[in-house]
């Protein structure tokens, strides 16, 4: 009996009143959510919360090729964005007000403390580069062409910046660059 009674709920169900009521709303130049003003939306219902949430997650993933924290910055506000426009529905305008200062606040107040914690340090000078500015011990006479030094425990071939200059043995040196495997120095004022 209960088969029958649903058949009939079916058959009875008044769609056309459905269908003509959306036909007249859509022949009289309203829609169904209410009368068409000519004016651009100002709502987008829901659609601008799923465009803040895929702009946020592109520039976020854009960060690791530049590494520098701008977009990472830019794609959190772009987050924050799409929550604030999903859970209030605002008109484009505020969510484009949201995104402004968010934006501002991240990068300039959270994008400085980031850097100064996980920033790179500049690059400690390593092997050669490391000698440069280091004392030497003058073993043999250095020239403008030839000479040898003791610089970090080991022996180099030198000569002197100024042509015309010779250090005698025993002499402290300064290590002014590195050229080749000659150790160019200098004895200072």
């Amino acid at each position: 009996m209960a088969g029958k009674d649903i058949a009939v709920s079916i058959a009875h169900r008044p769609e056309s009143s459905v269908s003509a009521g959306s036909a007249a709303a859509a022949g009289a130049g309203v829609s169904p959510s209410g009368p068409r003003t000519g004016k651009y939306p100002t709502r987008l219902d829901g659609v601008a919360a799923i465009v803040w949430l895929v702009a946020g997650v592109l520039l976020a993933a854009a960060e690791m090729f530049v590494g520098e924290l701008t977009l990472l910055m830019l794609g959190s506000a772009a987050l924050l964005t799409a929550g604030v426009s999903f859970l209030t529905d605002a008109p484009v305008v505020v969510d484009a007000v949201v995104f402004a200062i968010s934006a501002v606040v991240l990068m300039l107040g959270v994008r400085p403390t980031l850097l100064r914690r996980f920033g790179t340090p500049p690059p400690t000078p390593t092997n050669v580069d490391a000698l440069t500015g280091k004392t030497a011990l003058v073993l043999e006479p250095v020239g403008e062409h030839d000479g040898r030094v003791k610089l970090s425990g080991e022996v180099w071939s030198a000569r002197s910046l100024d042509p015309g200059e010779e250090y005698p043995e025993g002499a402290t040196v300064y290590v002014m660059k590195i050229d080749g495997a000659t150790a160019v120095v200098w004895k200072g004022p």
